[in-house]
C-alpha cells in the first residue's frame, strides 16, 4: 500500500521541485518494487524526506528525529506518513527495535541523516544504516547536492 496523501500529491511535488531546484531523477531504475528496503539520503533540506520518496511507488516508514514530534499539530501530520521517532543523541532501543520489526517484515524504512544534528563526536554517519542494511536484501543511498537554493527562499 502507497502512501495516499504522497500518491496524490506526487506529480505537483515533481513538478515543483523541477521547477524551483531543477531535481532530476535518475536511477529509478534501480529501486526494487517492494521492501525490505532501506532508504539513506544525506540530508540537505527538510524537503527531503519527500522529495526521495518521489519515485517509491510503495509504503515508506520514516525514522524521525524525536524532536519533531513535540511539535503541536506537526507530529500528528508525521506520524500518518508513517514516521517515528528516534532520539538522536543517545541510543535509542525501542526505535532500533521498531525499525528491524519493519524490515524484517519486508517494509522499506527511510533513515535521514543531517550532519548538523549528529552528535560533534560522531565518526561514521552511516553506521547505523550499515547496521539495519544487514536486515534487509536491498539498500538505497540517495543523494541530493547542496546548492545556494537548497532551502525554500534562500
Amino acid at each position: 500500500m502507497g502512501t495516499p496523501v504522497l500518491d496524490v500529491a506526487r506529480p505537483f511535488i515533481h513538478g515543483a521541485a523541477r521547477l524551483y531546484w531543477r531535481i532530476r531523477l535518475e536511477g529509478t531504475q534501480h529501486i526494487p518494487t517492494a521492501g525490505p528496503l532501506i532508504i539513506a539520503p544525506n540530508h540537505v533540506t527538510f524537503a527531503d524526506p519527500v522529495l526521495v520518496c518521489l519515485p517509491i511507488r510503495f509504503a515508506v516508514h520514516f525514522m524521525a528525529w524525536d524532536a519533531l514530534f513535540k511539535i503541536p499539530g506537526f507530529a500528528w501530520i508525521i506520524r500518518r506518513l508513517r514516521a517515528f521517532p528516534t532520539q538522536i543523541d543517545s541510543a535509542d532501543p525501542r526505535s532500533t527495535r521498531e525499525a528491524v520489526r519493519l524490515l524484517q517484515a519486508g517494509q522499506a524504512l527511510m533513515i535521514v541523516y543531517h550532519p548538523l544534528l549528529a552528535p560533534p563526536d560522531d565518526p561514521d554517519p552511516r553506521v547505523g544504516a550499515r547496521r539495519f542494511a544487514t536486515q534487509v536484501r536491498e539498500a538505497i543511498a540517495a543523494s541530493l547536492p547542496k546548492e545556494d537554493r537548497s532551502e525554500p527562499g534562500a
